[in-house]
């Protein structure tokens, strides 16, 4: 019984993720979400943030396929933002980013948040 609960769960989960949740996604969308399911099982998609990214490949002189950048600057709450631009080029650095890996990567945003207090 307890084989077939685990073969029931397996089955669940395979479900789950041969299928996108909206069902008009673009092209691109439904060719990554491709690209995990080809690689499910097989390997980890790792990646860096835009902090010492130059610095990490240059040391292990490969890129990772992921690429996180900071939305920080975009926060009316991050304490420097009055000294600064709000657009710090980090949608175009990612654009760009996206661009020269012939439309390889996954780009990731984060942000913080910062009390308004």
């Amino acid at each position: 019984m307890k084989d077939l609960y685990l073969l029931l769960g397996l089955i669940l989960v395979t479900a789950a993720i041969d299928s996108l949740v909206n069902p008009n996604a673009t092209a691109r969308t439904k060719a990554l979400h491709q690209k995990f399911i080809d690689n499910y099982g097989f390997g980890v998609f790792s990646g860096q943030t835009t902090f010492n990214y130059d610095d990490f490949v240059s040391r292990v002189n490969k890129r990772p396929i992921v690429r996180g950048f900071d939305m920080q600057n975009y926060s009316p709450n991050n304490p420097w933002y009055r000294f600064q631009p709000h657009d710090d080029g980090t949608v175009d650095a990612a654009i760009k980013w996206y661009a020269d890996t012939c439309n390889q990567g996954i780009v990731t945003f984060f942000w913080h948040w910062f009390s308004p207090i």
